[in-house]
């Protein structure tokens, strides 16, 4: 997944598909527990991947991702 997310840092669109299949599992979950509503949870997690995709080249570690991207949902 490292891999996946340094491409994805120089702007590979694929590579973030896989990111996005990757954690949005975690992502809904994360969102659902401080939402409590399935539907406003899918909403929060698609503005999170747009916002970390928007955003992925602050992040300047490839291995912080999971707790950068799970901060990110959880705002």
């Amino acid at each position: 997944m490292l891999q996946y997310i340094e491409d994805a840092k120089q702007g590979d669109r694929q590579a973030f598909e896989s990111i996005v299949r990757h954690y949005t599992a975690m992502a809904n979950a994360v969102a659902y527990e401080k939402l409590h509503d399935f539907q406003l949870a899918e909403d929060a997690v698609q503005e999170a991947f747009t916002e970390a995709f928007l955003h992925l080249n602050k992040l300047r570690v490839g291995e912080a991702f999971p707790g950068w991207f799970k901060a990110i949902v959880i705002r």
